[in-house]
C-alpha cells in the first residue's frame, strides 16, 4: 500500500475516472442467463443421473455374475449311472 503525497492531501476521495474505482465497481445491472439455460442444466442432470444409475446396475450385475458363475460350475453333478448294482 502506498501512501499520498502531501501535494493530493486535500482531495482524499479517489477521483471519478480513478481506473481502479471503474474495475472495482460492482457491476450496475446483473446479467441474466440466456434464455433456456436451465432447461439445459436440467436435462443434463437428468442424463448424468440415468447413467450413474445404469452404471450402478451394470456393477451391480458383474458383481453378481462374478459370485454365481464360479459357484455354478463347482455345483456337485449328479451321476449318469447309478453305483449299486441292481
Amino acid at each position: 500500500m502506498t501512501t499520498r503525497f502531501d501535494d493530493d492531501a486535500a482531495d482524499a476521495g479517489p477521483a471519478a475516472d480513478d481506473p481502479l474505482v471503474v474495475v472495482l465497481r460492482p457491476p450496475s445491472e446483473y446479467l441474466a442467463p440466456p434464455p433456456g439455460r436451465y432447461t439445459e442444466i436440467r436435462r443434463a442432470a437428468s442424463r448424468r443421473r440415468v447413467l450413474r444409475t445404469a452404471t450402478g446396475v451394470g456393477v451391480a450385475c458383474l458383481a453378481t455374475a462374478l459370485v454365481a458363475v464360479p459357484l455354478y460350475l463347482v455345483r456337485p453333478v449328479a451321476p449318469d449311472a447309478p453305483l449299486t448294482p441292481q
